[in-house]
C-alpha cells in the first residue's frame, strides 16, 4: 500500500468492494451514559455477501439473517422480522449493520444526502493493529445534536474499523477481524421457536 493519503473517493471505492468479504468479529460498542469505552456491550458477529448476518451477545443468539429470512431476539425469544429493518433494540447501542455490505452507514450516507462533499480525510489512525484511515463527516450528526460522525477505513480490506461521534459518546470498533472463505453449514439458518414481531417493537 502506497504511503500517499487516499482520497475520499478512493476511500469510498475500497469500503464499497469490501461487501464481497466473509468476515468474523467482534464488535465492543459504549452509548454514554448508557455503556462506556470501559464497559461496553461485546456483538460476536459472522456476515457474509448476500445478506447473510449472525449476531450472538452473552452466548445468545439475538440477530440471523439469510436473505429474505430474517430474525431478531426480543423479550427472551426469536422473532420473524421483515429482512430490510434495520433498527432493533437487540442489536443496540452500536448497529453491526451499520459496519458491513452496501448497505452500510457509511455508504448509504456517501450515496444519498447530505453531500459527502464537506467530509475530510483526517489522517491515518490504528485500530486493533490495522493501519486505517480516518473520515471525518461535519454533515453526519450523532442524533439531533452537533455531534459529528467519523468513520476508519482499514487500508488492507475496505472494511470500517471504527464508528464514533466526534464526542467520543457513541462508538463502535471491530475487534479479532477473520476474513473467512466458508462458513459452517446453518450458521445464518434459525431453527428454533420463532413469533412474528410487530413493526413497532423492533
Amino acid at each position: 500500500m502506497s504511503g500517499e493519503t487516499p482520497t475520499l473517493a478512493e476511500l469510498i471505492a475500497r469500503h464499497r468492494a469490501s461487501a464481497r468479504l466473509s468476515v468474523t468479529t467482534r464488535l465492543e460498542a459504549s452509548y454514554f451514559p448508557v455503556s462506556t469505552p470501559a464497559d461496553p456491550v461485546r456483538l460476536e458477529v459472522s456476515r457474509a455477501p448476500g445478506d447473510r448476518w449472525r449476531v450472538d451477545r452473552a452466548g445468545a443468539t439475538v440477530y440471523v439473517r439469510d436473505g429474505d429470512d430474517a430474525f431478531v431476539l426480543h423479550e427472551g425469544m426469536m422473532h420473524t422480522v421483515a429482512a430490510d429493518t434495520r433498527q432493533m433494540v437487540a442489536l443496540q447501542p452500536v448497529n453491526p449493520l451499520w459496519f458491513f455490505g452496501e448497505q452500510s452507514l457509511m455508504l448509504r450516507w456517501a450515496d444519498a444526502p447530505p453531500d459527502p462533499e464537506t467530509a475530510t480525510v483526517a489522517g491515518s489512525v490504528t485500530v486493533e493493529g490495522r493501519l486505517g484511515r480516518r473520515i471525518m463527516c461535519p454533515a453526519l450528526n450523532f442524533g439531533d445534536v452537533d455531534d459529528p460522525m467519523e468513520f476508519v477505513v482499514d487500508d488492507a480490506t475496505g472494511l470500517v474499523l471504527q464508528i464514533a461521534s466526534s464526542s467520543g459518546h457513541l462508538m463502535g470498533t471491530l475487534r479479532n477481524i477473520c476474513l473467512v472463505q466458508h462458513f459452517p453449514a446453518g450458521t445464518f439458518a434459525w431453527t428454533g421457536p420463532v413469533a412474528t414481531l410487530p413493526d413497532e417493537n423492533t
